[in-house]
């Protein structure tokens, strides 16, 4: 036992007795030789001189086997944190590698699933995980506590060894003629600084790694070891070739930026700069306001960053200025989608050329990531921003943000930082570029430029779908810059009515209604009203019409009797008062009295449409998301979902689950507008659920395609299809907000639970993933313009928090069927 010799208490271990008087006494014990100290200096001067050690022992805490087990029982991811704060050369785990019996400790961590497999693997992967900001030491079997300085001493290493590598490869290109001593080194290494732009400095440190890879032999003075050059050389053939000055940190450039208010200033400061660069020369260029407004201009290069006050200049005189920089093709300007700079400049008489698109050049390089964002990019290659969010927050809630002078530091640090990352990512990118990617980049982002006055908006981008990537959505100004003659894109041709049917149709309607029935209503036609008592009347796009001009001209019941008997009759209609027709598309739906008696007719024109589904053959083809369809009657939902089931039975097993056959039309033989699709005709609207199950239980579907999800059953079935890995397209009414507040359809966007927050808030969260990845939203007479919301979970927890969410406009041309789609919130 071992006692305090200040309050007598008793401990186990001198470990926790030193422990005990360094926390609760202040006093410091050498775990060595058992001396207190009062000061944590005179301790380690101690151990220095007595000990010969640096501290190492006398801060480092040793457990064995059963004081880890106590520790692991009461918190041990607490205590081994406090630990690690007061050892600076971290804890030994010397006694747990070794010993066979773990215990508790071991066997709790396993249940918990931090030990993969022997005590070692605890030590090395399972508490690094569990601890923030820690490693173990591998060499000194010791887990420590990684630091700012670790974590910088680290970066410094990897820049030295990259340099060191630049280096070898240098002298591999001068040959032998170089002297070999030292000093001669180190004037073979000055000519290297002056002409690679790497910093003097670290001379030192290269030497030294020169040293350590056994490149420098020193018995004879530093001589370079030709024959494990070679070997050095192919062993390090994987690094890139770094400009150091060409790459600066992230937080400045070489210099202070210039802040320019005036025209003087502009006159002396910017234009000498840019009047001096040479061609090829490379400039980021950044807009910070509205296409219609430059409040502020950002210009960095690799030496200079010039913030441009455009309100203390007036942004047409700014523009004036240096049109002949921003038009010139042999300059370099790089900028992250172009649309908006270009708008800008547009409106100012001025077409930018030479422009370097990183939106587009990070494409190239990553095909999938089509319409990246800014700080998304910078995330991709390893660069933060730090004042962007805080400040992009700001200036969004307050559209006049940038008009306000003065501008803060952070503000202007924020701005100058933008453009400095700009230039940074855009060198880190160009690397990873062929110079026929290069070439491409550089002729699309000119014509995106040549395109930006027929989008007519900042935020419209021109798009296809890649027959070759199998119908990737791409940007259309880097198709056309691959290929010309655009041969590998999804066809765009004009949507296509295929067949009305409007002749089966006519057979229903009375007779006495035809007369007001032209032949344009039934290019428009919706539906056909029949109601006994009132005028018939019909519904266009544009509309409700009157069939006949004479108001006393009134449907009958005789009418009713009339189109019932040309339909077949009253037993074509079906619990849910719903009637098809024979290989056609048209529903009939009718309005009863309480006496059972038809009393009204609804008469839907039915039409297929080729090519309508050409809008989503992306999220068709290139994906296996499950989709849903919202919009209000009348808006073309079944029309849609005809032409998905149609082109998805091309590839896979499509089978329909058609509650009232007007995906399919009415008659045993499916219309030939689903193509290969199979179909399952429901009962009753009460079977649709069962039926859903009994599809996927009996036939193996790929995909099905479900008419309308509009119950609590049929949302749990749709769960238990998408469960079992069929793939699911269906139809609903309303938008996602409105469906996120209907009780008994939310749960197909994810479980929601009521949680109590601290305080006794109470809040709503989503616990479950959606049933559906994908919604899309259509409107009424909105035929060539669609909402599609790509991230459904992202976008039900965004609407929980009270907050808009992405969307995409997608905008296809009635006449030419190009497509273009605008990035939104909601």
């Amino acid at each position: 036992m071992e006692t305090c010799p200040v309050c007598r208490h008793e401990f186990t271990h001198k470990k926790s007795l030193a422990h005990h008087l360094e926390i609760r006494h202040e006093i410091m014990r050498c775990t060595l030789c058992q001396q207190d100290f009062k000061t944590k200096n005179a301790l380690e001067q101690h151990a220095r001189v007595k000990h010969h050690s640096e501290s190492s022992e006398t801060t480092r805490f040793e457990y064995n086997v059963t004081e880890l087990e106590s520790v692991f029982k009461d918190k041990l991811v607490n205590k081994l944190s406090t630990a690690l704060k007061r050892a600076p050369n971290g804890l030994l785990f010397r006694d747990i590698t070794a010993n066979q019996e773990f215990g508790h400790a071991f066997r709790k961590a396993k249940q918990d699933g931090v030990v993969v497999g022997n005590k070692l693997e605890f030590t090395q992967y399972g508490l690094p995980l569990l601890i923030p900001n820690s490693y173990f030491d591998k060499e000194q079997q010791t887990l420590r506590l990684r630091t700012n300085d670790t974590q910088k001493s680290n970066a410094t290493k990897k820049k030295d060894d990259i340099i060191c590598v630049q280096f070898i490869r240098f002298l591999d290109e001068q040959g032998r003629s170089f002297p070999s001593t030292k000093s001669a080194l180190r004037d073979s290494w000055e000519l290297f600084v002056e002409r690679r732009n790497v910093p003097n400095k670290v001379f030192e440190n290269v030497f030294t790694e020169l040293k350590s890879c056994r490149l420098l032999v020193e018995d004879k003075k530093g001589i370079i070891n030709w024959e494990d050059l070679k070997a050095f050389l192919k062993k390090n053939q994987h690094v890139e070739e770094v400009d150091f000055a060409q790459r600066p940190s992230s937080t400045s450039l070489a210099s202070e930026p210039i802040v320019i208010e005036s025209l003087e200033k502009l006159q002396t400061k910017l234009v000498p700069v840019l009047s001096a660069c040479r061609e090829s020369e490379s400039f980021a260029l950044c807009l910070e306001g509205g296409p219609e407004i430059i409040y502020f201009m950002q210009i960095a290069s690799k030496q200079h960053t010039f913030l441009l006050d455009c309100q203390g200049i007036s942004a047409k005189e700014v523009c004036k200025i240096l049109k002949p920089f921003l038009e010139s093709t042999s300059i370099t300007k790089t900028v992250h989608d172009v649309h908006f700079i270009c708008h800008a400049f547009l409106l100012h008489g001025i077409h930018i050329g030479g422009v370097y698109d990183t939106q587009l050049a990070h494409e190239v390089v990553h095909p999938p990531e089509i319409h990246i964002g800014f700080s998304e990019l910078l995330s991709r290659y390893n660069l933060t921003h730090k004042t962007k969010q805080s400040i992009r927050d700001t200036s969004y809630s307050d559209k006049q943000f940038w008009a306000i002078r003065p501008l803060s530091k952070t503000t202007l640090a924020y701005a100058a930082e933008k453009v400095e990352l700009l230039l940074q990512v855009g060198c880190q990118i160009e690397p990873s570029l062929t110079e026929l990617g290069l070439k491409y980049v550089m002729e699309a982002s000119a014509i995106r430029v040549s395109m930006v006055k027929t989008l007519q908006h900042a935020r419209t981008r021109a798009v296809c779908f890649d027959m070759e990537m199998d119908y990737l959505m791409r940007s259309l100004e880097l198709v056309k810059a691959q290929d010309p003659s655009l041969s590998r894109i999804a066809p765009q041709g004009p949507v296509i009515v295929v067949d009305q049917e409007s002749d089966q149709l006519i057979n229903v309607v009375p007779k006495r209604f035809l007369v007001g029935l032209s032949a344009e209503m039934w290019d428009s036609l919706r539906d056909i009203v029949l109601d006994k008592g009132r005028r018939p009347q019909v519904y266009l796009k544009d509309g409700r019409h009157f069939l006949l001009e004479d108001t006393n001209e009134i449907v009958t019941e005789t009418d009713l009797s009339e189109a019932v008997e040309a339909l077949g009759g009253e037993d074509r209609f079906g619990n849910d008062n719903r009637a098809a027709m024979d290989s056609c598309l048209h529903r009939i739906s009718a309005i009863r009295n309480r006496h059972s008696n038809i009393v009204g007719l609804t008469m839907r024109a039915g039409r297929s449409v080729s090519g309508n589904a050409n809008m989503i053959l992306d999220l068709l083809l290139n994906s296996t998301c499950n989709i849903l369809i919202l919009g209000e009657p009348g808006s073309g939902k079944t029309t849609i979902v005809r032409e998905i089931a149609k082109v998805l039975a091309e590839r896979n097993h499509v089978f329909i689950i058609d509650t009232s056959n007007e995906i399919a039309g009415d008659g045993d033989v499916p219309h030939p507008c689903v193509g290969l699709a199979r179909r399952l005709q429901v009962p009753s609207l009460n079977m649709q659920a069962q039926v859903m199950v009994e599809c996927v239980q009996n036939h193996t579907p790929e995909v099905m395609v479900i008419d309308e999800i509009g119950r609590s059953p049929e949302v749990e079935a749709a769960k238990t299809v998408k469960q079992r890995g069929v793939r699911i397209i269906s139809t609903g009414h309303g938008t996602l907000r409105k469906l996120n507040k209907n009780k008994q359809l939310r749960a197909s966007l994810g479980a929601l639970e009521s949680v109590i927050l601290q305080g006794g808030v109470p809040k709503t969260v989503r616990v479950g993933e959606p049933t559906f990845e994908v919604v899309i939203e259509v409107s009424r007479g909105k035929y060539d313009e669609w909402v599609i919301i790509p991230n459904v979970a992202k976008a039900v927890d965004c609407i929980l928090e009270g907050q808009q969410y992405d969307v995409q406009h997608r905008i296809r041309d009635a006449t030419t069927g190009g497509m273009r789609i605008m990035l939104d919130k909601m």
